[in-house]
This record gives structure tokens, C-alpha cells and sequence, in this order.
């Protein structure tokens, strides 16, 4: 995408309530894989799966085929992302709540033990928890959804993000020029590309290049 369809991109985002980084076009069908739904036997891998089927059935399709561990490191990745994604994004809310809860989501995060009970782990929500969806109140339980040995990495690359969305909340997305366009794409896109490539990573011990990854998560 070159700036000028970039630029537009983003003003029709948040200007007309446009869908979201995480697109979920209407499907008149829902695919399926048996060995994956057998495998997932577990209440709480039924939830987050499920959850995630809700969601986007665009992204729920291609992550419900790949193996174990890597579908609930991805699936974790994707739920914390949408979760914070839907406090940007929300229609209602204030920006100066949206910077808030994104903050107080992120400071949760870097200083939390995930070790805890959950309901120990708390989340600010400033009185607004009637509005915000079900995929961002359970964010705790994404989190514990994924592999322990690399739920660290979801953990940060989430807590970074939402601190970018509080930033550029409070900015009222303003974009002047290329160089805050291609900051803002990269600080709720880009990044996308970058966590999903040290997943990879993680499993299969495949490097990717970090500037295709980073301009495959601003394609979303």
C-alpha cells in the first residue's frame, strides 16, 4: 500500500466506524477440522477456541488446522491482540477512557504474575465493562491459554501494543504525514507480522525477515 491508500484507509477507520485491523466478513458456512475439535477436549480450550470462531472465522479457520501448541500459542496471540483491538476501536467510548484502559491493561501485564488465580489479576475497566465485549473482559484467560514456555512473548508484544493504542487514543489518531502513518501502521499492524513471525520462530526454528513480516501485518 502505497501512503495516499494508506492514509485513506485510516481516515475512513475512524472516521465511519470502518471494520477494525481484524476483519470478520460475513461467511454463509463455518469449516471445520474433526481432528483439531477432537483434540480440544478441555473446557477451557473449547472457550478460547470458540471465542475465537466468534470472532473472526476469517482468522479462525487457518488456526484451528495447524498443530498443537502453535495453534493455542497463535490463538492466545490473536485473542489478546482482538482484545485490546476492541478498546480502540470502540464507537462509544471516550478516548480518554479508551487511553485508560489501555494503559491500565498494560501496566496489568508487564507487573502481573500469571502464576496467580485469576481472579487475583485485576483489570481497570472504569466503570465500563457492560460495553466492552466478551474476547477483552477474558483476556487473562487468553493469556493463560497459550504454551507457558513462550506466553511471555504474547504477554509483551500485547502490553506494547496497548500502550501504542492509549498513545495515539489520546493523538485522536492524528496523522500530518508519511513518517505518522507508517509509525502508527507499524504500532498496531506491523507488529502483528513481528509476533507472528518469533512464533514461528519459537516452533519450528524458521527465521523469517522482520521487514516482510512487518509489512504483512500492515496488509491485514
Amino acid at each position: 500500500l502505497n501512503y495516499n491508500s494508506q492514509f485513506q484507509i485510516l481516515n475512513l477507520r475512524k472516521t465511519h466506524n470502518t471494520p477494525r485491523l481484524f476483519h470478520q466478513p460475513t461467511s454463509p458456512f463455518t469449516i471445520m477440522n474433526p481432528s483439531n475439535t477432537e483434540k480440544t477436549t478441555q473446557p477451557e480450550k473449547k472457550s478460547a477456541m470458540k471465542v475465537l470462531e466468534e470472532t473472526s472465522r476469517t482468522f479462525y479457520i487457518p488456526i484451528s488446522y495447524l498443530p498443537d501448541k502453535i495453534r493455542e500459542a497463535v490463538a492466545s496471540a490473536y485473542l489478546c491482540l482482538r482484545a485490546i483491538d476492541e478498546v480502540e476501536d470502540h464507537p462509544k467510548l471516550e478516548n480518554d477512557i479508551k487511553s485508560k484502559i489501555l494503559k491500565g491493561m498494560s501496566y496489568t501485564l508487564q507487573t502481573a504474575s500469571f502464576e496467580c488465580p485469576d481472579d487475583e489479576l485485576k483489570f481497570d475497566w472504569y466503570g465500563k465493562e457492560s460495553e466492552l465485549p466478551e474476547v477483552t473482559l477474558r483476556i487473562i484467560e487468553w493469556i493463560k491459554f497459550c504454551p507457558k514456555e513462550i506466553m511471555h512473548r504474547v504477554i509483551d508484544s500485547t502490553a506494547t501494543m496497548a500502550d501504542r493504542m492509549a498513545f495515539w487514543a489520546e493523538r485522536n489518531w492524528t496523522v500530518n504525514n508519511k513518517q505518522d502513518l507508517d509509525c502508527y501502521t507499524f504500532a498496531v499492524a506491523g507488529a502483528v507480522g513481528l509476533i507472528l513471525s518469533e512464533l514461528w520462530e519459537w516452533y519450528e526454528g524458521v527465521k523469517t525477515d522482520r521487514g516482510l513480516a512487518i509489512s504483512f501485518g500492515r496488509g491485514l
